[in-house]
C-alpha cells in the first residue's frame, strides 16, 4: 500500500500517457457498448490488500485516494468527485489534460446528487465496471446507489492487460525494485546462509528470514543502495521472504518460513525475495546445492537448461498457455522422469499487484497474449525430487522484462550457474581456521568419492604410512573398471586424432601450418611495375620493407624472397676484390625453419626440376658489397625473429584501451604485492581495481605513478588460492597473450599478499616455554590476519565474477601432489582446468585442455617416484614434465584423469618425446595408420605388467639357489653375492627399523649380526692360507 502519509508529487507526464491508454481502450470490441468507465473507492482497510479500483488509482496518479469517483467517458472528459483537500492535489492536472471535470463533495449537496448530474449528459448509459471487492463507507454506497439502475459490462480484463504493459518510468522503478531484490538475497540471506555453515552454527529459518524482512533498520544497507542505484530508502519495502532446507519443500511463494533449523546436511537450500520499489514488484528464487551428488547437480543443471528454454519461448504475441505447454514437451522429451515433479505454473505478470490469477503461464490460458513492455515473475521448479532416501527441490525465479527481441533477466545479479550455487563443505585439521566452511566446486565432474580417496593419501603420506609395495591397494575390480575406461577412451582420442589431421592437415597446431607458405606461392610483388625505384642497373638491391633481395642476374633484376636464402657470407682474397656469396634453401639443405614444422619448399614433380643452390657476385666496390652483406644478415635476423616469438607466443597483446569506472563504487583490493616485480628486485604496495572492462594495478612511489592494465577478454585463467597451509593469499591471471609488465614481457600477473612473517629468528625461542602466552597471541594474530585476508581475497572475487566474465578457479587440495615441473620440488594443485602451482616464482601453470595424452614413466616396482608426462595438442611444442612424483599419488592421479577423460599410458622408462614427436611430424599419416599412440605406447602396458611377474618368480628362484650354492663353496662370486645379501639385510633392517622393533627382536638381530661378521673373518682368513 503505498504511503498516504508522504508527499503528493504526481508525474503529469505519465497521468497524460495513461489517460490515452484509458480512452484507447473504449477501441476495444469489449467496450463497444461501454459509454463511461466507472471507478468508486471506499474508505481505506488499513492492511488489505488493494482493491482493483484502487490499483487503477495508483497505476493512474501514482497514488490512492480514499472515498472518490473516477469516470472516464468515450470522448475523453475525465470526472472527479471527491474532497476539498485531494481535489487540490488533481488540480494541476488540467493544465496537462483539458477534459477535466473535478466536483467537490460539499454538506449543501449530497454525493448522489453530484453523480447523477455527471450522467446527465448520457442517454441510457452504459458502465464499464471493474469486477472485484465491493468497496465500503457511506460515500462509496450513495455512488453506487445512484447508478445502480445503469447497464453495466465487465471491463476488468482490459484493464488489468492495460496496467500489464509498463511505461518506460515504470520500467526504470521495476529494475530498481529487481536490483534492490539481488542486494537482498545476497547481502542479507546469502551471506547469512554461508556464515551459519561456516560457523557450524544453529539458526531457525524464520529467524534468517526476519533479517531481510527488517532491512529497512540496517542504515549502512539503504544508504549503500541510494549511493549505489539512487534510490530513495523510503519507497523500498521486502514484502517477502522464505528459506527452505532439509526434507520438505513447498515451492510457492507466500508460504510462510517454518522453525526448523538450516539443514547442514546434503541437499537442497532454496532462498526467495518480493521487494517493491515505488510500488512495483520484484522477485527472485535461487537454490543453494550443499555437497551435492551426482543427482542433485544433475537435476539443477537440467532445471536451469529447462529455465533458458522457457525464456525462449517468453516473446511478443505467444499465449501464455502456449509457453507452458512448448516447456512441458521440452521435459517430456529431454527427461521424462522429471515430466511429473514440473510446477503447474511457470510464473505470472507482476507490478503494482504482485500477481493476478488471470495472468499465470499455466496451460490452458490461451486468452492472455504476452505484449512487448510485461514484466514477468517466471520461475521454474521440480519438487518431490528423491535422492538417498531424502527429498529434495530445485526452484529458480527470475524477474523478466519482454521486450521486441525476447526476454531480459532483471535479477541476473545474483548468479544461478552451478559452480556459483554449488558448496562443498571441508572439514579443516582443528589448528587451522578454516577460510570459507563453502566453497564454490568449481568442476563438478570431480567426484566426492576421488576427493575422500585423495585426501586420505595425502594424510597417509604426510604422516609417513607408506605400504610395502610403495603404492595404495586398489582392488582388481576398480582397475579392471579404470584399465576399460582408458580403453575405450584410446580409441575415442585415436578417431579424433584421425579427424584433427582430416581437417587442419596435421598436428602441429592450426595457426602454425597456416602460416607456413610454400616458396613457389610467396608473393612480395603485384608486378614488376612495384619494384622499388631506387634500384641501381647491375647492383644488389636489399628491399627490408618487402623481404626481399633484388638480384641482377642478365641485366635484370630478379626478386628472391629472404624466406629462400639460407645464408650469405662475404670476403675478400687479395683486398681488392670482394665476393659475396648467396646459399639458398634446397632439399637436403632445409634449415630455415624448425624442424618441426612443414617442408616450405615447393612441390616439383618433374624429373629434370632444378634448384638454384648459390650465387657469387664479385666486386671491388667493398663498401657496398659490405652493406649489402649486413642488410642481407639483418634481415634474415629479423625474420628469424619473429618466427620465434611467434612460435613462443611472446607477441605483446593488444588489449582494449581500459574504460574507468568514474561513476559509482569502486571494487578495490588494498595492500597487494605483484609478482612480476615492476622495479626489478624491489618490492612495492599497491591496489588493484575493477573496471568495466579490466583491472588496474596502481603503485605510487615517490617518484612517480606505475600502473598495470589487465583486460578482461585477455585472461585465459583467473585462479584464487587462499591461504591455508601457505604463507601467502593471492589472485593469479594467466593470460591468453603476454602483457608489458616492467621492461619485461610476461604472460603470468599475480597479485598477492603475505600473512604474518616469513622468516623467524630461532634465537628469540630459546628462552620460551611451551605455555608462552606471547607466542600464543602472535599465532592467534597470525590465524585471525589468515581469515581476514582470505575473506578480503574471496569478497573481491566474488564481485569482481557478479561484474564480469571472469570465472575464478580454486585449487583441489584434496587432489594436490608433489613434484619438479621445473628446477625444485613444489606442490601441484590441480584446479578445474589447469595445473598449477602459484606459491614458487616462475609459476607453472599447464592448461587442460591444451593436452593430448598423458604418460606415466619410470612406474616399476622398486622406485618411490615416478614422472610424468603431458603431450601437447600442437605436436611442434615441447612436452610438459612433472618428474619426482610420489608413487603413492600414482592411482590417485589415474583416477583423476579418468574423470576428466584423458587418456594416459604407463611405462617403465623415460621416452625421449623430441624426437617422437619430431618423427611423428615428418610422417603424420604412417603414425595415424598405426593407431597414434596407441600403437607404440599401448601395447607395452601388458608387456610390461607380464614380465613383472616373470621378473618376480625369476627372483625368488634366484635366492634359493643363491643360498643353497653359498653352502657349498666360496668364491669371488659368493663374495658378491653376500655383499648383495648384506645390502638385503639391512634394508630389511631399515624396513623393521621404521615398523619398529621390541629391545628383546633387536637383541636376537644384533646377536645374528656379531656370528655372521665372526663367519665372514673366518672365512676370509682361510682363503689366505690356501693362497
Amino acid at each position: 500500500m503505498a504511503d498516504t502519509k508522504r508527499d503528493v508529487v504526481i508525474n503529469y507526464d505519465e497521468v497524460k500517457l495513461k489517460l490515452q491508454q484509458l480512452n484507447a481502450l473504449f477501441e476495444n470490441p469489449a467496450l463497444s457498448t461501454a459509454s463511461v468507465i466507472f471507478i468508486c473507492t471506499g474508505k481505506t482497510q488499513g492492511d488489505a490488500s488493494a482493491t482493483p479500483s484502487e490499483l487503477l488509482q495508483l497505476w493512474l496518479t501514482g497514488f490512492q485516494f480514499p472515498e472518490t469517483l473516477f469516470a472516464f467517458s468515450r470522448d475523453g472528459t475525465w470526472y472527479i468527485l471527491t474532497s476539498p483537500k485531494k481535489a487540490m492535489y488533481l488540480e494541476p492536472i488540467r493544465q496537462h489534460h483539458e477534459k477535466l471535470v473535478i466536483m467537490q463533495r460539499s454538506p449543501d449537496k449530497s454525493d448522489a446528487e453530484q453523480v447523477s448530474g455527471i450522467f446527465e449528459k448520457f442517454t441510457d448509459p452504459v458502465l464499464g465496471v471493474i469486477d472485484g471487492a465491493k468497496p465500503t463507507g457511506a460515500f462509496s454506497d450513495k455512488c453506487l446507489e445512484a447508478v445502480a439502475s445503469f447497464a453495466t459490462v465487465d471491463v476488468t480484463f482490459e484493464i488489468t492487460n492495460m496496467m500489464c504493459i509498463r511505461t518506460k518510468v515504470e520500467l526504470e522503478a521495476q529494475k530498481q525494485a529487481a536490483q534492490f531484490a539481488c542486494a537482498v538475497m545476497k547481502s542479507q540471506l546469502i551471506n547469512q546462509i554461508e556464515n551459519i555453515l561456516d560457523s557450524e552454527a544453529k539458526k531457525a529459518h524464520s529467524k534468517i528470514v526476519s533479517e531481510a524482512l527488517n532491512v529497512h533498520t540496517d542504515i549502512k544497507f539503504l544508504e549503500k543502495m541510494q549511493k549505489k542505484y539512487n534510490m530513495n530508502p523510503a519507497e523500498t519495502e521486502v514484502i517477502y521472504s522464505n528459506v527452505q532446507s532439509g526434507n520438505s519443500f513447498n515451492l510457492g511463494i507466500g508460504v510462510p518460513p517454518d522453525e526448523s533449523t538450516l539443514s547442514h546436511s546434503p541437499g537442497a537450500i532454496i532462498v526467495s525475495v518480493c521487494s517493491k520499489y515505488s510500488e512495483l514488484c520484484a522477485c527472485i528464487t535461487r537454490t543453494l546445492l550443499l555437497d551435492g551428488t551426482a543427482k542433485h547437480k544433475d537435476a539443477y543443471a537440467f532445471a536451469l537448461k529447462a529455465f533458458d528454454y522457457a525464456l525462449s519461448k517468453i516473446k511478443p504475441g505467444a499465449t501464455f498457455g502456449s509457453v507452458y505447454d512448448e516447456v512441458h514437451k521440452y521435459v517430456v522429451k529431454e527427461k521424462p522422469e522429471f515430466a511429473d515433479n514440473l510446477l503447474r505454473s511457470l510464473g505470472h505478470t507482476m507490478g503494482l499487484e504482485f500477481k493476478d490469477a488471470k495472468f499465470t503461464l499455466v496451460s490452458g490460458n490461451d486468452k492472455c497474449t504476452i505484449a512487448s513492455g510485461m514484466v514477468f515473475h517466471v520461475s521454474l521448479g521440480f519438487g518431490h525430487l528423491v535422492e538417498g532416501g531424502k527429498e529434495f527441490a530445485v526452484w529458480i525465479g527470475d524477474t523478466v522484462e519482454v521486450t521486441p527481441e525476447g526476454a531480459v533477466v532483471l535479477t541476473a545479479n545474483v548468479s544461478k550457474s552451478l559452480e556459483n550455487i554449488s558448496y562443498e563443505l571441508e572439514e579443516e585439521e582443528e589448528e587451522q581456521v578454516e577460510t570459507s566452511a563453502s566453497k564454490p566446486q568449481k568442476q563438478p565432474g570431480v567426484s566426492s568419492e576421488l576427493l575422500r580417496d585423495a585426501d586420505s593419501v595425502i594424510l597417509k603420506e604426510r604422516l609417513r604410512r607408506r605400504d610395502r609395495g610403495g603404492q595404495n591397494q586398489v582392488s582388481e575390480a576398480e582397475m579392471k573398471a579404470r584399465l576399460d575406461r582408458q580403453l575405450q577412451l584410446r580409441k575415442e582420442k585415436v578417431a579424433a586424432i584421425v579427424e584433427r589431421v582430416k581437417a587442419e592437415g596435421g598436428l602441429a597446431g592450426t595457426a602454425k601450418q597456416r602460416s607456413v607458405v610454400k616458396m613457389d606461392k610467396m608473393r612480395s610483388f603485384s608486378s614488376p611495375n612495384s619494384f622499388s625505384t631506387d634500384l641501381v642497373p647491375r647492383q644488389i638491391y636489399v628491399d627490408v620493407r618487402n623481404e626481399v633481395i633484388m638480384l641482377p642476374i642478365n641485366g635484370y633484376h630478379l626478386p628472391f624472397s629472404i624466406m629462400t636464402v639460407k645464408n650469405a657470407s662475404c670476403n675478400s682474397d687479395d683486398n681488392q676484390t670482394y665476393t659475396l656469396r648467396i646459399n639458398f634453401q634446397v632439399p637436403g639443405s632445409h634449415t630455415f625453419s624448425s624442424k618441426t614444422e612443414v617442408n616450405p619448399l615447393p612441390d616439383l614433380n618433374h624429373e629434370n626440376a632444378i634448384f638454384v643452390k648459390e650465387v657469387l657476385y664479385r666486386s671491388s666496390d667493398s663498401k657496398h658489397l659490405q652493406n649489402v652483406f649486413r642488410s642481407i644478415k639483418e634481415l634474415i635476423k629479423q625474420v628469424k625473429q619473429r618466427e620465434t616469438d611467434a612460435d613462443a607466443h611472446l607477441v605483446l597483446a593488444e588489449q582494449e584501451k581500459l574504460q574507468l569506472n568514474k561513476t559509482g563504487r569502486r571494487i578495490v583490493l588494498k595492500d597487494l604485492m605483484v609478482r612480476p616485480n615492476i622495479h626489478g628486485a624491489r618490492r612495492i604496495i599497491g591496489f588493484l581495481e575493477a573496471h568495466h572492462n579490466g583491472l588496474r594495478y596502481v603503485v605510487n612511489t615517490r617518484d612517480r605513478v606505475d600502473h598495470i592494465d589487465i583486460s578482461y577478454s585477455n585472461v585465459r585463467h583467473a585462479i584464487f588460492q587462499p591461504c591455508e597451509r601457505e604463507l601467502i593469499v593471492l589472485l593469479h591471471f594467466h593470460l591468453k597473450s603476454p602483457i608489458m609488465v616492467g621492461k619485461r614481457k610476461s604472460i603470468d600477473v599475480q597479485f598477492y599478499c603475505e600473512v604474518g612473517t616469513q622468516i623467524d629468528d630461532l634465537d628469540n625461542r630459546r628462552g620460551r616455554s611451551y605455555n608462552d602466552p606471547d607466542e600464543a597471541l602472535e599465532e592467534m594474530r597470525d590465524r585471525e590476519m589468515k581469515r581476514r585476508l582470505n575473506a578480503d581475497f574471496k569478497q573481491f572475487m566474488t564481485q569482481l565474477q557478479e561484474m564480469s566474465s571472469l570465472v575464478f578457479d580454486m585449487p583441489y587440495r584434496e587432489l594436490m601432489f608433489s613434484g619438479v615441473p621445473s628446477k625444485s620440488n613444489v606442490v601441484i594443485f590441480p584446479t578445474a582446468h589447469c595445473l598449477v602451482n602459484l606459491v614458487e616464482w616462475p609459476p607453472f601453470v599447464l592448461t587442460l585442455d591444451d593436452v593430448e595424452i598423458v604418460s606415466l614413466e619410470r612406474v616399476q616396482h622398486g622406485l618411490r617416484n615416478f614422472d610424468m608426462v603431458l603431450v601437447n595438442k600442437d605436436y611442434s611444442k615441447p612436452v610438459r614434465r612433472i618428474d619426482l612424483i610420489p608413487v603413492e599419488y600414482l592411482d590417485t592421479l589415474k583416477s583423476w584423469l579418468n574423470e576428466l577423460d584423458m587418456v594416459w599410458y604407463e611405462g617403465k622408462n623415460n621416452l625421449q618425446w623430441t624426437n617422437i614427436l619430431r618423427t611423428i611430424l615428418e610422417d603424420v599419416d604412417a603414425f595415424v595408420e598405426n593407431g597414434a599412440f596407441d600403437g607404440f605406447l599401448g601395447e607395452s602396458e601388458g608387456e610390461d605388467e607380464s614380465v613383472d611377474d616373470e621378473d618376480e618368480e625369476y627372483e625368488h628362484e634366484s635366492d634359493e639357489e643363491v643360498e643353497e650354492d653359498s653352502e657349498e663353496e666360496y668364491s669371488d662370486e659368493d663374495e658378491s653375492l653376500a655383499d648383495e645379501d648384506e645390502e638385503d639385510d639391512e634394508e630389511a633392517y631399515d624396513e623393521e627399523e621404521e615398523e619398529g622393533l621390541s629391545w628383546d627382536e633387536m637383541e636376537e638381530f644384533a646377536k645374528k649380526e656379531d656370528d655372521r661378521h665372526r663367519y665372514e673373518d673366518d672365512s676370509h682368513h682361510r682363503r689366505k692360507r690356501r693362497r
